[in-house]
């Protein structure tokens, strides 16, 4: 992921949206809670065979409407926690991600409403993040987030230049190197002593790789550090078993589904004949839908330990997901979560943070150079 450079400051109007992009989520995720939390009442039930009542549609039963809302508003915070992580991104300067959160802020305005008065303002946040984001300010820093690169000098010239110190100055002692093509200067190499024709920006690639008494080997990693490594085959390990496990589940609930409710509803003696058969239907598609999220996130593991570096945030917003997931699929659920947050921390501890900034770089030149 791209850091903020520190010789341009994030305009406001960037961080007010993804303040009030995270602050949008957190109140999303808190409202569907809520609503959960009391979903098995009497008060709900009623209120939703009144809206039935009123409402044309005939033959359409409270308990199915009911498992049908319950399963949207568990969506919804799915996205919620998406939209949050990508905030934190977009904060960061990473262009994908202000794509990613102009999507979902866009696609938020018509759902929003669901929640009745409260959806109102819902939906006037998702407006004004998608406004903050795409005002002049907020554009002109996303593009100019590659300002401090050269995009004339191809990767492989970059590679032999990061891992190579300049050659030593002119024994004048002036301390500067003749101008460009002048005597003693290799080609490709201006004036001041630094690559590209500009000195090295304070805390940049540069400020490590062209210093004469500090080496840049092993500063920037080449090859993907063993945490991204760790992260990828968590993810794979987890994912692989999600699929497997949600998938025999989700089809034995889809072929055999009456079967299938006698023997989830047998584990609830005590429970009415509606209630069990809610519970069996909701357990058959939360292992569906988790099958299908644990297919996307196994793909992203594969990319990543082929170095794709631009999964970083479809991973991590994968396993913010999975958190999610894994907190309503508690005792056996406990296990991704605890999962799902290693991989968080191993995408951007050590120097796994260098390698993605490493490799989005050289990408970016390789873009501008065709």
């Amino acid at each position: 992921m791209e850091v903020v450079s520190t010789g341009e400051q994030r305009p406001s109007s960037v961080t007010q949206a993804c303040l009030i992009a995270g602050t949008g989520s957190v109140l999303t995720l808190m409202t569907v809670f809520s609503m959960l939390s009391n979903w098995g009442g009497l008060e709900v039930r009623e209120q939703v065979e009144a809206a039935l009542a009123a409402s044309p549609l005939t033959g359409v039963a409270a308990d199915s409407l009911l498992e049908v809302a319950r399963i949207t508003l568990m969506v919804i915070a799915a996205f919620a926690v998406a939209a949050l992580v990508l905030s934190v991104f977009t904060a960061r300067r990473d262009g994908a991600a202000r794509i990613a959160l102009t999507v979902l802020a866009a696609g938020w305005l018509p759902v929003a409403l669901v929640f009745g008065a409260v959806g109102i303002l819902f939906s006037a946040l998702g407006a004004l993040t998608l406004r903050l984001l795409w005002v002049p300010e907020s554009r002109r820093w996303f593009a100019n987030g590659s300002a401090d690169r050269d995009p004339a000098v191809p990767p492989l010239q970059e590679r032999a230049a990061m891992s190579t110190p300049p050659p030593p100055g002119p024994p004048s002692g002036s301390g500067r190197y003749p101008p460009f093509g002048g005597p003693g200067q290799p080609p490709g190499q201006a004036s001041g002593g630094h690559g590209y024709g500009r000195p090295p920006a304070p805390g940049g690639y540069g400020a490590s790789a062209y210093s004469p008494a500090q080496p840049s080997h092993g500063l920037l990693p080449e090859a993907r550090p063993g945490g991204v490594t760790a992260a990828a085959v968590i993810t794979l390990v987890g994912s692989a078993v999600a699929a497997l496990g949600g998938g025999i589940v989700g089809l034995i609930f889809l072929l055999a589904r009456e079967e299938f409710e006698d023997a989830v509803g047998g584990s609830f003696p005590d429970f009415t004949a509606d209630e069990q058969s809610f519970i069996a239907t909701f357990y058959g598609w939360y292992c569906l839908v988790c099958a299908v999220l644990a297919l996307v996130a196994l793909v992203l593991a594969i990319l990543l330990l082929r170095d794709h570096h631009r999964v970083r945030v479809p991973l991590v917003v994968m396993s913010g997901i999975t958190i999610l997931l894994g907190i309503i699929g508690i005792p056996l659920g406990l296990l991704w979560v605890g999962a799902a947050i290693a991989v968080i921390v191993l995408l951007f501890a050590g120097s796994a943070g260098a390698w993605f900034d490493l490799r989005n770089h050289r990408a970016d030149r390789e873009r501008a150079s065709y």
